[in-house]
């Protein structure tokens, strides 16, 4: 008897949480995923930006590269990469942010948004997408 009352407690006892992954935001198609993948780990992917074509976007995946930055809060906190996405977007400067050892180079465009550049794929980012990819802070 006790070692069935036993393995009936024994899934009830919790020696710590799961963390469940969640997305905070994405935009351009889910060309930008923001997630929080842990209590203060988030990956930010990032997949390079379509092209357009006489029929419209382009949805030949198998062309585009996507990459995953991963941080923390060590390195930089959401509310310090939101201000510091959208001052370059508002300021239309150049700029880079650091994640650990790498890094993300931003660009002005011709276009109100900035170009971001992460290990060799490049995306562009606007005022409305930096809102939707952020929403979940800014609320």
């Amino acid at each position: 008897m006790k070692k069935l009352l036993l393995l009936l407690i024994i899934p009830f006892l919790s020696f710590g949480q799961d963390f469940k992954e969640t997305v905070l935001g994405s935009c351009s198609a889910k060309q930008f995923i923001l997630k929080q993948t842990d209590e203060n780990k988030y990956v930010l992917y990032m997949e390079s930006n379509r092209r357009i074509t006489k029929g419209g976007w382009s949805d030949r995946r198998q062309n585009y590269t996507s990459k995953k930055i991963e941080f923390n809060n060590t390195d930089i906190s959401l509310n310090e990469l939101y201000n510091a996405l959208n001052e370059m977007l508002e300021k239309q400067e150049k700029g880079i942010i650091q994640f650990g050892k790498n890094k993300l180079k931003i660009a002005p465009t011709d276009f109100s948004s900035i170009k971001l550049t992460y290990k060799g794929v490049q995306n562009y980012l606007s005022k409305s997408d930096l809102n939707l990819l952020f929403k979940q802070i800014l609320n």
